[in-house]
């Protein structure tokens, strides 16, 4: 002891100790202290050794022999410490017995302690150097103490992943994710597992002496990328969450996706929004070329109903009841808008159609300019009405006709600027009912010719000047001047007739008069009309005029849509009857009567200067 204290090396005194022996018994007490003063363990052997070398008795082998009976009886029923207790005993009393020294350094292995099985398993070889079993148990004893000091951990994660330790590579994970690294220092380490597609794992372990750590290293799908090209400013929705605008270059970059399907949507101003799937993979980049096309515009159209709309010559459609009619799906761009109806004039404008947009187009279309006898119905008394033009005529006696009335005279020429449209046939009695029905009037006397006024058909006659003035304006119109009158008879003709007498007129020699008494008037429209589809403008019966009757009138009338005169007293009567004889027969005939004055053989026809069905 005094030499340990004294720093001598324990190799030293082990060796003075082989060499001398000693002359004292060492207990476990003595060695806890030798090494407490810094004995390292050569020593200790040394001393167990020469301790054990002593020959022991007969007796003392005996009693060896019981204990370690005794001892190996505990150790199988499980108590270790009894069982070491009797192997001390046993070595006590036989220093020299190498199983009780290697049976001990077993019984203080199953106990963890380590150094005390290594001791004690050296003492055996150095008695019995033939002990295989010893030899075998000191590598155990010495592996272990190895695996005391040190740590481990198992690493679970992918198959075929690469582990690393501190920066050091350590291997691959097996087929089942696994990979065991042993004889690591205890303590901290940083751990890094990686592999191809995947997010690397990193950890940082603390590591315990003689325990084995676990580890579950997960590795996540690495980001994928999706780069978009589309239309400058264009909103992009990755499953429906904005990722952001298109620069002005048309790209935006999607960082971070995560592997998989998405849903991919682009949306812009005035352009059809873009919807795909696409698959991104892990660590990848996903390019998409998403081209927006224009959205569609619409143009509204507000013109006639019925009218007929067409874009760039196709049919797109008809207006609605109200006028309007919409063209749905018009890409951005210049058309040709033409709408159509029966008697209108054409509507045809260039327009042009703003993407995305609503264009408003304001299109009434206006009556066509009405032909010479283009025929449209009064809705006011149902009768139908003949289109006159405007033009100039010869006013007066035709040229060659020798039997015209100083009244006719002179022959002039006029012109009529408006055009007008005129009553095909003289107001029959069915419509002067009406009238009479609708303005609460008492029908005129009835003729000898149509008692009751049964026929609805012929033309109505005995009425006032005033009576077929209210029924023009009733009507909507008004009683024609002389001069539109005389204009409209003559239907372009400069001749007394606009036919053969008997193929356009009712007059005393075809109708009746002298031979059944006066005869009566025809149902109008019998006789051929004239070029402008006007029917018995001579014969059948008189009729009345908007003028007063100045039989000079002719020498001083204006040359322009003449009005007659100022006042008179009487008003002008043109047209002949059924009861007029053939040499009366003449378009320029004319004279007068007195305004409230009403006969037998005289009616009217009205003209309106605008008709609207």
């Amino acid at each position: 002891m005094s030499l340990v204290k004294g720093s001598v090396p324990s190799a030293r005194v082990a060796e003075l100790v082989r060499e001398n022996g000693i002359d004292f018994e060492p207990t476990e007490e003595y060695f806890r202290t030798l090494r407490s003063a810094g004995a390292e363990q050569v020593l200790i052997d040394a001393l167990r050794a020469t301790s054990a070398n002593k020959p022991p008795s007969q007796d003392a082998t005996a009693q060896a022999k019981q204990r370690i009976k005794g001892a190996n009886a505990l150790m199988d029923t499980g108590d270790i410490d009894g069982a070491i207790a009797l192997f001390q005993e046993a070595i006590r009393v036989s220093p020299g017995d190498s199983e009780a020294h290697r049976l001990l350094g077993l019984a203080l292995g199953k106990k963890k302690d380590w150094q005390g099985d290594i001791s004690e398993q050296r003492v055996a070889i150095l008695l019995n150097p033939d002990d295989a079993t010893a030899k075998a148990e000191l590598v155990a004893a010495l592996h272990a103490t190895t695996a005391a000091e040190t740590s481990g951990v198992v690493v679970q994660s992918l198959p075929n992943a690469e582990v690393y330790l501190d920066n050091e590579f350590k291997g691959r994970t097996g087929s089942e994710g696994q990979l065991k690294i042993d004889d690591l220092k205890p303590g901290a380490h940083a751990l890094r597992v990686s592999m191809p597609g995947k997010r690397v794992f990193e950890q940082s372990l603390n590591l315990t002496a003689g325990q084995t750590s676990e580890m579950a290293a997960t590795l996540a799908d690495l980001a994928g990328k999706i780069v978009v090209h589309t239309t400058a400013g264009a909103e992009v929705f990755l499953d429906n969450t904005s990722r952001g605008l298109a620069n002005a270059s048309g790209e935006l970059t999607l960082e971070d996706a995560t592997p998989g399907s998405h849903e991919l949507r682009l949306s812009a101003a005035s352009k059809k929004n873009f919807e795909q799937s696409i698959s991104v993979s892990a660590g990848q980049e996903t390019r998409v070329e998403a081209s927006l096309a224009d959205l569609p515009g619409r143009i509204v159209v507000q013109t006639t109903p019925g009218a007929q709309v067409f874009l760039d010559n196709a049919s797109r459609g008809a207006a609605d009841a109200s006028g309007e009619v919409i063209v749905p799906d018009v890409p951005g761009g210049s058309y040709n808008l033409r709408i159509t109806a029966n008697g209108k004039t054409d509507f045809q404008e260039s327009v042009t159609v703003t993407a995305g947009q609503e264009t408003r187009i304001h299109a009434p279309l206006v009556d066509l300019p009405p032909t010479p006898g283009m025929v449209k119905e009064n809705p006011k008394d149902g009768l139908r009405y003949a289109w006159v033009p405007p033009g100039t005529f010869m006013m007066g006696c035709s040229p060659g006709e020798a039997k015209c009335d100083p009244a006719e005279k002179p022959p002039h020429a006029v012109t009529i600027t408006k055009g007008f449209w005129m009553g095909r046939l003289e107001v029959p009695v069915g419509a002067y009912k009406r009238f009479a029905s609708g303005s609460k009037r008492n029908m005129p006397p009835e003729p000898s010719f149509n008692r009751g006024w049964m026929s609805d058909r012929i033309p109505m006659v005995k009425v006032t000047w005033n009576e077929a003035q209210a029924y023009c304006t009733w009507a909507g119109g008004r009683l024609p001047s002389e001069a539109e009158w005389e204009y409209a008879a003559r239907g372009g003709t400069t001749q007394s007739l606009y036919g053969p007498m008997d193929e356009i007129a009712w007059y005393a020699r075809n109708s009746g008069a002298g031979v059944v008494a006066w005869g009566m008037p025809h149902p109008g429209g019998l006789k051929r009309p004239n070029s402008f589809g006007l029917f018995d403008m001579l014969g059948n019966v008189h009729e009345w005029t908007n003028d007063w009757f100045d039989k000079d009138y002719y020498a001083h009338s204006p040359s322009v849509d003449p009005p007659g005169p100022s006042s008179g007293a009487q008003r002008a009567v043109r047209g002949q009857a059924w009861t007029s004889k053939g040499d009366d027969m003449r378009v320029s005939s004319r004279y007068g009567d007195p305004p409230d004055g009403s006969f037998f053989e005289g009616g009217f026809r009205c003209v309106c200067d605008a008709l609207n069905p």
